[in-house]
């Protein structure tokens, strides 16, 4: 499990960003340029084949890795951002309670106000519990 730290636009895992590095390093990942935004990241031949290679137990991820990115393919970077720090000040607040978590994300995030704070947190429990379905 990687630990995320809350970055200029959300969550951030230093650690995950290393691991995606190696994988790329080791061409099992593929980098695909979308310019003007972030490159898209794909499995490379080789990471292909290793995954084939796999026993079933490792290839249940990619059910909730493909729900994951069907869930949250449409929305944009302004969008994620607020779901994501949702979310992980979800988890690390360890609470469920609407008003208290919007305002911990306006206090982190001051650029977001309050009101879209409140639809952030809202759209974030909508996407956990749209996984869990």
């Amino acid at each position: 499990m990687w630990d995320f730290v809350l970055y200029k636009h959300g969550p951030y895992s230093f650690t995950l960003h290393a691991t995606i590095d190696e994988l790329r390093q080791m061409d099992f990942l593929a980098f695909i340029m979308q310019p003007p935004y972030g490159p898209q990241i794909r499995l490379s031949e080789n990471g292909t084949r290793l995954l084939e290679k796999l026993d079933a137990k490792a290839l249940e991820y990619n059910d909730a890795i493909e729900k994951t990115a069907n869930l949250l393919a449409g929305k944009g970077v302004q969008q994620l951002e607020k779901i994501s720090t949702a979310l992980l000040l979800s988890k690390e607040c360890n609470s469920d309670d609407e008003n208290l978590l919007a305002q911990k994300l306006h206090e982190v995030k001051p650029h977001i106000s309050l009101p879209d704070a409140v639809q952030a947190v809202r759209d974030s429990k909508q996407v956990a519990y749209d996984f869990t379905c």
